[in-house]
């Protein structure tokens, strides 16, 4: 639910639905909004992203990591990278991108919500890591 933007009354009129898809190495969310209201809707949506580089056993050992300055790579990406050579890049197509603190950029879309439509935002992450980091489980002999 979008407070906010919805009309006067008890109930929503505008709602977000996120949907995110989590496989090794991409992330991938779309943001449906849709709405029940009389007439179009302008709403103001923002992501706020973080990366650390963090390798998985560190922080399954509760090890915390500061946040790493991102960097603009062409019009609608950001990446971050560490001195081990792991990148991960964001991409969000007609996102506008704040890198005004590069330890935490925003991804920002002014959309119109139509009613009875369904208004789609998209980002994903890609990330890779170098061959030395990564790492496949051994073979459990039963």
């Amino acid at each position: 639910m979008l407070r906010g933007a919805d009309e006067p009354g008890p109930d929503p009129t505008v709602q977000l639905r996120r949907r995110r898809e989590v496989r090794p190495g991409i992330v991938r969310e779309r943001l449906e909004l849709t709405c029940a209201t009389s007439r179009p809707v302008e709403v103001l949506i923002e992501v706020e992203v973080a990366c650390d580089c963090a390798e998985m056993e560190q922080v399954k050992r509760g090890r915390r990591f500061a946040a790493l300055p991102a960097r603009t790579v062409g019009t609608d990406a950001f990446d971050w990278a560490d001195d081990a050579g792991t990148t991960a890049t964001v991409r969000a197509a007609g996102a506008r991108i704040d890198l005004s603190d590069p330890c935490a950029p925003r991804l920002s879309w002014c959309a119109t919500v139509t009613p009875g439509a369904v208004t789609v935002l998209e980002w994903e992450l890609v990330a890779t890591a170098t061959a030395a980091r990564r790492c496949r489980p051994a073979r459990t002999r039963w």
